[in-house]
């Protein structure tokens, strides 16, 4: 047994609050090492002579040089202290705060096990419910449709063409309301708007009054019949919230400009000296754009005006904030901020752009999620990049193969505690992206194999508008043209299977769980086969309700062997779902299969994919 990759710690992803009385943890072991790992656990006040409660450990990811298990421990007492028993063919070792022993370790109060004082609901990671049920849709407002003529920028141009940097559309909230119809009939139930308040630009991410809407786009009547509009047909709203930096017009920025020291903001800014001058760059700003000032987020006084302007929103009822360059605002405010708009709406989802590995921020202080760009990036070497596929600067055009990808989707799972999963908001396509179908060199069946996995992988997905008809473009602005609204230039075919599989993700319960069992990762031809369902914890097998994805990642057609086998759990766990005999249904393509000898022969076409059940319409 390989004991120096053993690991735990008792926070973060490794021990959270998950329940009234539970903590949930997680160990890591080697991957090259086959093991059964065991929680032993007791109330920490207990005397050392009492016998303590023992669960099996349940499986949840490998990312090639590790295995991850989790346990949950149920405590009435609510205060913990906890080893681990980690068993292989020929020894056992326990593991605890002290380090490793091969003889069970004594639990008195001073003893070397881990300890949880007290579970405090206050800790607890919780996750509006209403995340995983979502399919979002990013709306950049500017480019989506023009639905009032009467409110467009001067310079407005027609609806077509690529744009430039400064270019203005005329896209309003109006042009939104007006097209809910057709977001509703594509399945999406949950919408993302890019920032609609005063700014000049017209991306609206130099903000100069977070308290009103963009003429341009509209006024705050027409935001509040949209968001009404929006509720009643179930669909929720979330703004984007520009927190780290504002415009050189707002007005604390102008104040700090015409009386240097002597202004009451001068310390609403990181100025290095004044007066502020953007040719010396003698400020912080955004990247390196002087027009984009960068706030001081730890000053009281920006916080409490941030926070007040998010509070006015949220009390009309918008449902969640995704918090711009989110990683580079101070702590404390995004702490403050989530405690004074849980107040308001205790549902109200709140989602970080970070993009990398931000478990940091989800703990259950500050964000409830992530934008998902890891699985971006994932998604991107393993279905779309190729000797041909352009690389716009977002990594090597080097192709994945499926153990590769596999192991990335493992180690991204390890990062987070397993509540948080469900809500990270997993994209193809952002505003800042180049298209999916870009990337992918114009193949449409590759875009659908990854639209595939996006909706049936664990994760809140999220469509950037115009993916499903087509759309294509390179880096912003090119990422950023007026939506198709003519149906001959629509790929209408697209759109059916967006539709589809959004349909499919709404009905089966399976496709919206934190649960997910690699059967097959097979190279060459790239072959990824994964199973779908609610995590079990310790020896309990996966419910019925379960799903089975299949994709072919490669250019020919494949007849493929599916074992009913998956990373972590027992043959007789997974067969017991769905044993010899049982007919199963491709979702997709209406073909019928059955279980034999445990595995699944399934037919796919060159980047086609399947989603299995069994679950046989009549």
């Amino acid at each position: 047994m390989n004991i120096e990759a053993i690991y735990h710690h008792p926070y973060g992803a490794y021990a959270y609050v998950n329940g009234p009385d539970t903590l949930r943890v997680r160990l890591r072991t080697s991957a090259r090492d086959s093991v059964q790992c065991f929680a032993r656990w007791n109330d920490r006040c207990s005397s050392p002579d009492c016998q303590e409660r023992v669960t099996p450990m349940t499986w949840l990811a490998s990312d090639g040089l590790f295995h991850y298990w989790e346990a949950e421990l149920h405590e009435p007492y609510r205060r913990l202290r906890y080893a681990f028993q980690i068993r292989d063919a020929s020894e056992e070792v326990w593991y605890t705060e002290d380090g490793y022993s091969h003889t069970p370790s004594q639990g008195g109060w001073l003893s070397g096990f881990f300890n949880w004082p007290y579970l405090y609901q206050s800790q607890r990671i919780q996750v509006p419910g209403w995340v995983r049920d979502a399919v979002f849709y990013e709306i950049f407002p500017e480019r989506f449709a023009n639905g009032d003529s009467s409110n467009d920028h001067p310079a407005v141009k027609e609806w077509s063409g690529k744009p430039e940097w400064f270019n203005f559309w005329g896209g309003d909230l109006a042009g939104i309301q007006q097209h809910l119809s057709y977001l509703q009939s594509l399945g999406v139930n949950a919408l993302w708007l890019t920032p609609i308040f005063a700014s000049p630009s017209n991306h609206k991410y130099d903000i100069t009054d977070y308290t009103k809407i963009d003429p341009y786009f509209g006024s705050e009547d027409s935001f509040r019949k949209l968001l009404e509009d929006c509720h009643a047909r179930g669909m929720r709203v979330i703004l984007d919230a520009v927190y780290n930096h504002c415009s050189t017009d707002f007005f604390a920025w102008q104040d700090v400009v015409a009386n240097g020291e002597t202004s009451r903001y001068s310390e609403w800014f990181h100025v290095l000296d004044m007066p502020p001058d953007w040719r010396k760059r003698n400020y912080r700003m955004f990247d390196h754009h002087g027009h984009m000032p960068k706030l001081n987020t730890y000053h009281p006084e920006v916080q409490r005006y941030l926070i007040d302007a998010a509070a006015k929103w949220t009390r009309m009822g918008v449902d969640g904030w995704r918090l711009d360059v989110a990683g580079e605002v101070d702590p404390s405010l995004w702490r403050a901020f989530r405690r004074e708009l849980r107040a308001i709406n205790p549902d109200i989802y709140i989602v970080g752009e970070v993009e990398h590995e931000a478990a940091r921020w989800t703990l259950g202080d500050m964000f409830d999620g992530v934008q998902h760009y890891p699985l971006y990036r994932a998604a991107l070497g393993y279905f779309a990049a190729g000797a041909d596929t352009p690389t716009f600067g977002t990594g090597s055009s080097e192709p994945w193969d499926t153990t590769t990808f596999d192991r990335r989707l493992g180690q991204i799972r390890s990062w987070y505690p397993t509540p948080v999963l469900s809500a990270l908001l997993a994209p193809l396509s952002t505003h800042d992206t180049p298209r999916f179908l870009t990337m992918c060199g114009g193949d449409t069946r590759k875009l659908r194999l990854a639209v595939t996995f996006l909706l049936t992988y664990c994760g809140t997905p999220m469509i950037y508008y115009g993916d499903e008809v087509g759309m294509v473009g390179g880096p912003d602005p090119d990422c950023r043209r007026p939506m198709l609204w003519d149906p001959a230039q629509q790929d209408q075919e697209l759109l059916a299977y967006y539709r589809h599989v959004i349909a499919l993700r709404h009905k089966h319960a399976a496709l919206r769980t934190d649960g997910v069992w690699t059967c097959l990762a097979q190279n060459e031809p790239n072959i990824y086969a994964y199973l779908r369902g609610e995590l079990p914890m310790g020896n309990t097998p996966p419910s019925s309700d379960v799903a089975l994805i299949v994709l072919n990642n490669s250019p020919t057609s494949q007849q493929i062997d599916v074992p009913l086998q998956a990373t972590g759990r027992s043959p007789h766990a997974l067969q017991s779902c769905w044993p010899d005999g049982t007919l199963l249904h491709d979702d997709l393509a209406g073909q019928v299969y059955t279980v034999t000898h445990g595995k699944v022969t399934v037919r796919l076409a060159a980047y086609e994919g399947a989603i299995i059940t069994s679950r046989i319409e009549q």
